[in-house]
């Protein structure tokens, strides 16, 4: 039950306002950084079936380094959706709180008190993480597979 004195303060109703808004963009962000990935990965895709050659995905460097982005853009994915997590648990947070009648909290404060519990797994957002880290283990597969390896382990990885 709510204070009868206390009464939302202007910073409170910033701080909720901030809240919702930090959350909103984090989720922008992550769909738009999925959005860039299909880019790349259309580009990479693209290329390698020109007729002119540019690159290929069967050159074993070409995969290696589209291995390395896409597992470096698995880890982006994963800190943008950890920041997502703890801008939606600091709404949940600000919302208890003003229904409780509390002071709510900076999201310093939030993440100094629970930014070691959050994690980066959204269920919405892991199909996308799926997606990255499986097209990631694809290209991985690619190089071992140009690479000078008895066909048993590429049968195997395949």
């Amino acid at each position: 039950m709510p204070s009868p004195e206390y009464r939302t303060s202007e910073a409170d109703k910033l701080i909720y306002q901030n809240s919702n808004t930090y959350r909103i963009h984090a989720d922008n962000l992550r769909w738009s950084l999925l959005g860039g990935y299909a880019v790349f990965l259309a580009a990479i895709t693209g290329f390698s079936q020109n007729e002119a050659g540019i690159i290929s995905i069967k050159d074993p460097a070409i995969s290696l380094l589209a291995f390395l982005l896409s597992f470096f853009y698995l880890w982006i994915l994963a800190v943008q959706n950890w920041f997502y997590n703890l801008f939606a648990g600091w709404v949940d947070d600000c919302e208890g709180k003003l229904i409780n009648g509390e002071r709510l909290v900076s999201l310093h404060q939030f993440a100094k008190e629970n930014g070691p519990t959050i994690n980066p797994f959204h269920p919405a957002f892991f199909f996308a993480e799926f997606l990255v880290g499986s097209v990631a283990y694809y290209f991985l597969v690619q190089t071992i597979k140009t690479l000078l390896t008895p066909s048993q382990v590429t049968d195997l990885l395949w």
